[in-house]
Parts: C-alpha cells; structure tokens; sequence
C-alpha cells in the first residue's frame, strides 16, 4: 500500500492538529482569503482541494440544474477516483475546479445571453422635459405649476421651457435581473481570485469559458444592468421559471445557496472527510493494481451536513473486503481505525497500515 493518500500540499508538511475557527461565510463565499488567518487559509485551501476532486472524479455523473450526484456502480466511483487521483498527481489540471467554479460552468451561457439581452420592463416617472415633448399633463404637473414663481404659464416654466410631468421609460432593474447581478458578483470575486492565484493574472488563464466570464464584467456593471442591485430572490416570477436563461440563473443561485449552507459543516468535518476520500482512493488504487474484486453495489454519493459516504448496499463506508480473483477463498481486509488505514490478510494478520492524517498541514 503506498504512502499517498490524495494529492497535492494538502499531504505534506506538518503540526499539531487543532481547531481552526470558521470564518466569516461571506469571506468564503466571496474567496476574500485575504482577510483569513495563515491556518484558516490552509484549512479553507484543503476544503477547495477537496471539492475539486470531487467534482472532477464526478463531473458527469451530476446532475446539472442541481448539482447532485447522479446514482452509479460503486467500482465504477472507486475507479473514476483512481484516475482523478493520478491524473491530478501528474499534474494535468488546471485551475481548481471547487463549487464556485463548476456552477460558473454551469451558468456562463446564461450570463453572457443575459448580458447582451437583459429583460426589461417599463415604468413611469415624474421628469422635467421641454414642453415641446410634453405629451399629457396630470394633477402632479398641475401642483408644481401652482408652486412656481410666476402669474403665467410661460413665466412658470421659465428660464428653462420645462415642464414637470410623466414619462415612460424602460428599464432593467428587475427581479431576475438583480438575482443575476447577485449571481455575477460572487462568481466574478472567486474567478478573478483564483486567477491571481496562478501568478499571472487573467493572461494565465487557460480556461476559455472562465476568460469570457470576467469579460463580461464591463458590460454588466456599466450597462443596463447596472441599475439593477445584486438581490438574492427567495421567490421566482415568471421569467426566472419560464425564459431558459433566468431559469439558469435561478438553478445557479440555488447550487450557491446550498454550497452555502454546507460551508460550515464541510470545514468542521474537514479530517472526516478526507479520511473517508483517502480510504476510497487506497481501496480504488488496491482494486485497480490487484487482482482483487469487492462485492459491488449501485447507490449514488451523499455529501451531506460535513459527511461522504456511498448510499447502496456496501456496507461499513470505511471497511471492505478484498477477495483474489484467482483464489476466491483468499481475502484481505481494508479499514480505518480511526485516522489509521489497515490492511489485513484473511487471518487478521497486518499486511500495511498508514495514518491519513499524520503530515497534514492543515488542522
């Protein structure tokens, strides 16, 4: 059993382990490392090292609107995982693709379609005009009028020859459009933050659909979206549930509010979570090199309230049997006692065994 649990910094290194205080959700929400302590960028680093592996171990077993996992063989994730592992090992990926990156994926047509072609609506206001646009006066122009100096209408309306009275204008502050703007603003700070954490900037960019994300920028905050504040909506209204492209953004928002939510458990349970990753990927590495076979199952990944686990019927998420293919009868076990990863032979007799949390450099 080799000494490498994940991949990456995260592994290397090492401290006394203890509690890292959870930082503001609104700090992470918006990636403002920054204004994070030395140990809580570490941690929160770990936390995005570990979303990352994830969804790319199970960029296509997702479901898209949502962003849940979709149900599968419990070999074929342990094998998925083997060659996410190794392939970030070898350094062949890119930029960190953690929560706030896949739903940027996700939502990027909408927010260029948006971007070009926001809804608008028309409303009414009182402006002064030149009487010659005046087209219809009411009791509102009528009562400036009265509280002009002057005995006639054109001493009134002097020097300027306005007129105070109603117009009808469009504009883009609406509901879906603020729940856009909501969406944009979070996922233009964490592009653009880890961009600068790759040492170049925007040119260091290799992701095409990302570029054109922070190239929007521009004309969001200075075209006819910008009148539109950054809202979350709790409510749709008819455009975020029938236009294809407001429903995107709304389906977007939701995937944040649920990242979100789950922020502060995923950063309590930070040891958990690698533990249970680091026992699946020993096991999908044993399964893949060895000539062994577990009993299979189909259930679908649950990461819920700071916990992994495979929800089929597979048993103990943190044991499992091995059996030779060439000698059915000839078993091994593999389980963690605590942070210890074990592996028995068929007699309790210990084959290997490794700490997976011994070097962290980030508890």
């Amino acid at each position: 059993m080799e000494q490498r649990v994940v991949y990456g910094d995260v592994t290397m290194g090492g401290s006394e382990r203890g509690q890292v205080p959870f930082p503001k959700t609104a700090w992470l929400m918006h990636n403002r490392t920054d204004l994070l302590t030395p140990a809580q960028r570490a941690r929160y680093d770990a936390l995005v090292r570990l979303s990352d592996l994830l969804n790319r171990t199970l960029r296509d077993d997702m479901e898209r609107t949502t962003g849940k996992y979709l149900p599968m063989l419990y070999t074929e994730f342990l094998e998925k995982l083997y060659h996410t592992v190794r392939a970030l090992e070898a350094g062949e990926a890119g930029l960190l693709m953690d929560d706030f990156i896949r739903i940027a994926h996700f939502s990027l047509p909408a927010l260029k379609h948006i971007a070009a072609h926001p809804s608008t609506q028309i409303v009414k206001e009182a402006a002064k005009v030149p009487t010659s646009q005046v087209r219809r006066t009411d009791a509102a122009t009528m009562r400036w009028l009265s509280r002009r100096p002057g005995r006639t209408v054109g001493e009134k309306i002097a020097p300027r020859n306005q007129v105070l009275t109603k117009v009808t204008r469009f504009t883009a502050d609406t509901k879906e459009n603020r729940e856009t703007v909501y969406l944009y603003g979070i996922l233009h700070d964490v592009v653009l933050s880890r961009v600068k954490a790759e040492g170049g900037g925007r040119g260091a960019l290799r992701d095409r659909e990302l570029t054109e994300l922070l190239s929007l920028h521009t004309r969001i905050r200075r075209g006819d979206l910008a009148e539109a504040p950054p809202v979350k909506q709790t409510l749709q209204n008819n455009k975020l549930m029938c236009d294809k492209y407001y429903k995107m953004v709304w389906d977007a928002v939701g995937q944040l509010s649920a990242v979100e939510e789950k922020l502060e458990k995923d950063w309590e349970n930070l040891e958990e979570r690698y533990l249970q990753i680091g026992f699946w990927a020993v096991l999908g590495q044993l399964l893949h090199c060895t000539e062994t076979a577990v009993y299979d199952c189909r259930g679908t990944l649950r990461d819920e309230g700071g916990r992994l686990w495979f929800d089929g019927d597979c048993g103990d998420p943190r044991s499992a049997t091995l059996y030779a293919l060439a000698d059915p009868e000839r078993s091994f076990r593999l389980y963690m006692g605590g942070s210890l990863l074990i592996l028995e032979d068929g007699e309790g007799e210990t084959l290997a065994e490794q700490d997976l949390l011994e070097g962290l450099d980030w508890m």
